[in-house]
């Protein structure tokens, strides 16, 4: 029996196509899904073509080599093709994602403050994106603006109190759109004064301070917390804790001790004041008193002048009562020193007989062992501890 050469090629054909005498595993020319994403109820169009199988199925059900099949999942949903031979086998999967209706799922957005950068990202679901941002109705706080790409509300508010309410639309690639009415509130920046100096504290004794009371710190967004600033400290003895309360005992006497208190809301926006405090040396106790000594070389001399009250020799001023308020001064001169000076004077001479030359410059005086420099003339105002002078040549 003779075949013809046309039956030959047509045989050939399908052999190959069906993966009959076939070493090789089928190949997979194609297999897509169009559209890849639709809606609910929609459809999608499986295409495929495989070369060399003898067998091809989609999800368990037989296809031809080449074909093409509508699917309507309710869900996103994965298909897989698989082609098969003697030799082996091909897989192939699609996915075809079934989005919801467009909707914007941003419930609510961040209050705002005065003068204080502003972000919040609006969010969309479903539909078929990319998104496109607008305000149906309303307007937003002055200083912020919204992206119509992609749906960023940001900026500076430049007025505070208010309640701006709107409408934001978003719209997908389709033209479908979905409307949402939000609001943002805008509040006053933090008011925050604190008393410069504070009341003065003393060694010793139980020291307290709230820098929270009434209106003070206003605005903002409570609860409030209270820190010190950084690169500063309080004096030995005292603190600062989170409701604003400074207390504690204070262990060392200081002056005008500078340092710097911050409020902060709870939305994270703080506020920063400078304040000092002085803390006085411990009470003497009652009956106690304080000594004033004066110490010299043989080149300058300490002499009282203008002295209230003068306890004791030349060389010192001995038990001054802690309740005593009168100036305790002294001139500095060097020798030879004129007369009438003597133990016991209270005052220095005026003009005539003996006056107190011009004072020579090279006198160093000391005070409590601080340097005072060269002067001539030094008191002691309101004695409550004891005290040293000291005048030496330089």
């Amino acid at each position: 029996m003779r075949i013809s050469v046309p039956l030959l090629l047509v045989a050939a054909l399908w052999l190959a196509g069906c993966g009959g005498g076939t070493s090789q595993p089928p190949v997979v020319d194609y297999f897509t899904a169009n559209p890849p994403q639709i809606a609910p109820g929609e459809f999608s169009t499986l295409e495929w073509e495989v070369a060399g199988a003898s067998a091809i199925s989609i999800d368990g059900k037989n296809v031809n080599w080449r074909g093409s099949m509508k699917v309507e999942p309710t869900e996103s949903t994965v298909y897989t093709l698989i082609a098969s031979n003697a030799a082996g086998s091909r897989t192939a999967t699609r996915q075809v994602n079934v989005l919801g209706p467009l909707t914007i799922i941003t419930q609510s957005l961040d209050t705002g403050k005065l003068g204080v950068p502003y972000y919040y990202q609006l969010d969309a679901a479903g539909g078929f994106p990319p998104y496109k941002w607008s305000l149906a109705s309303g307007v937003l706080p002055p200083g912020l603006s919204l992206d119509k790409d992609t749906g960023v509300i940001s900026g500076t508010p430049t007025i505070e109190n208010i309640h701006s309410q709107f409408n934001v639309k978003v719209t997908d690639s389709t033209g479908a759109t979905a409307t949402k009415v939000l609001s943002i509130d805008i509040t006053p920046s933090i008011t925050f004064n604190i008393a410069n100096p504070l009341r003065n504290g003393r060694v010793g004794q139980h020291y307290s301070h709230s820098f929270k009371s009434g209106t003070n710190p206003s605005g903002g967004v409570q609860p409030y917390s209270f820190t010190l600033g950084s690169m500063t400290s309080l004096p030995s003895g005292l603190s600062l804790a989170m409701n604003g309360n400074l207390s504690g005992t204070p262990s060392v006497a200081v002056t005008d001790w500078e340092f710097v208190v911050c409020v902060r809301d709870g939305g994270g926006r703080s506020e920063c004041r400078q304040t000092s405090i002085t803390i006085d040396p411990a009470e003497t106790p009652a009956g106690s008193t304080h000594t004033i000594i004066t110490n010299s070389d043989s080149s300058c001399a300490i002499v009282p002048s203008g002295t209230s009250a003068y306890y004791g020799g030349l060389g010192s001023f001995n038990a001054i009562p802690v309740d005593e308020h009168s100036d305790i001064c002294f001139r500095i001169i060097s020798p030879p020193v004129p007369p009438p000076f003597t133990e016991g004077n209270l005052e220095c001479p005026g003009p005539g007989p003996g006056p107190i030359p011009p004072p020579t410059p090279y006198c160093q005086v000391y005070v409590d062992g601080f340097p005072m420099g060269q002067i001539d003339y030094y008191c002691f105002t309101d004695v409550t501890e004891d005290h040293t002078i000291t005048a030496g040549a330089q």
